[in-house]
């Protein structure tokens, strides 16, 4: 199981940042934890979703006042519960503030938060105001979908290419993507810092979409990058698979 691997542990808030598969994590993490506790299990974001299935979430509690919320919360019967600010005319959820999740660890309850924005890209890279991360997060998991291997930096392709220039003033738009530059846009101080942000959380990347030789040839290299550079594990997956943990490469 890929919460076993991860090593989550009740009461946990896990922040998904990156591009690749975080609303597919955290709604397979939220399946996983319901089968080995009957505790309460919150998804939400910080940014914006669309609006979970009823295979995603059993219920959606939606409310702008955050008392009024965790009093919905305490009376709800439902294992997995997906909690937003309100439900927009696009049909997303509309996220809630970072400091609500603070306070909602008084539930005594695991909660897994989409903490960034990607457009549906396979990665991204984060302004200044990204993630949008709750400062009591204890597990950090940055997503990387592999089915960028062969492509170009393209806006099509990368959510803020704009930005490339301001990780490396030597990357431009239309040159391949590599290995080395996703794994310095993860390590890079203006891009995920990872090895800064392990300092305050567990931090463990997700190079999801490994379905393919090609891709997993691609997310091994990158992997073992990572763990060279000091990260301490990643996890090579293909979360919408039966068995989602392809791989573990640690230091």
């Amino acid at each position: 199981m890929l919460t076993k691997v991860l090593e989550v542990e009740a009461g946990d808030i896990i922040s998904l940042v990156g591009a690749g598969g975080k609303t597919s994590t955290m709604f397979r993490l939220a399946q996983e934890l319901k089968q080995r506790s009957q505790d309460k299990i919150i998804t939400t974001t910080t940014t914006k979703i669309l609006k979970p299935s009823s295979t995603e979430t059993e219920k959606l509690i939606i409310g702008r006042d955050l008392t009024v919320l965790i009093d919905k919360i305490n009376r709800e019967e439902a294992s997995l519960v997906t909690i937003a600010k309100e439900l927009t005319s696009n049909g997303k959820l509309s996220g809630i503030d970072p400091d609500w999740i603070n306070r909602l660890t008084d539930l005594d309850t695991t909660i897994i938060v989409e903490a960034d924005g990607a457009a549906c890209k396979d990665f991204k890279i984060p302004n200044q105001q990204e993630p949008i991360l709750p400062s009591k997060t204890d597990l950090l998991l940055p997503v990387i979908g592999s089915r960028i291997v062969g492509k170009d930096l393209t806006p099509q392709n990368l959510h803020r290419a704009s930005l490339l220039r301001k990780i490396n003033p030597q990357l431009h738009l239309g040159q391949p993507i590599t290995v080395e530059i996703i794994v310095e846009i993860l390590l890079n101080d203006s891009g995920y810092s990872l090895l800064n942000q392990q300092q305050n959380y567990r931090v463990i990347p997700l190079i999801n979409q490994v379905d393919t030789p090609l891709r997993y040839d691609f997310a091994l290299k990158m992997a073992k990058r990572l763990v060279k550079a000091g990260i301490e594990k990643v996890v090579l997956t293909a979360v919408k698979s039966k068995k989602p943990v392809v791989k573990v490469v640690k230091s």
